[in-house]
């Protein structure tokens, strides 16, 4: 079982050697590229989740439906199109008192 745990935490820590390649380049010189696995913070965060499940740490499953458990309805819509919802929801529709101006400033002053 050791090895096992072992083995998770080298994953979880990464830093150990994938991949050694030795190059000899027709001048004589020798290249040593070394490949190593980076941390993987998804196992991190398993193991903490299964040491700690009393301090919140485990992972619950979430589901989220639509309407009486169906799929989530998703729509499109332009800004425009958004800005128009939110003004008819927020004046109930009615555009009665809207007047549109023109700004002018007179530099003059």
């Amino acid at each position: 079982m050791r090895v096992a745990a072992g083995s998770v935490m080298k994953a979880a820590l990464g830093g150990f050697e994938l991949e050694r390649t030795t190059i000899h380049r027709p001048d004589g010189t020798v290249e040593e590229k070394v490949r190593y696995a980076p941390p993987d913070g998804r196992v991190g965060l398993e193991i903490l989740g299964r040491r700690f499940r009393d301090r919140g740490w485990a992972r619950e499953r979430v589901e989220v439906t639509g309407a009486d458990g169906g799929p989530i309805h998703i729509q499109h819509a332009t800004i425009a199109e958004l800005a128009e919802r939110l003004h008819a929801e927020l004046t109930g529709g009615d555009d009665g008192d809207v007047v549109e101006v023109e700004v002018v400033v007179d530099d003059e002053e």
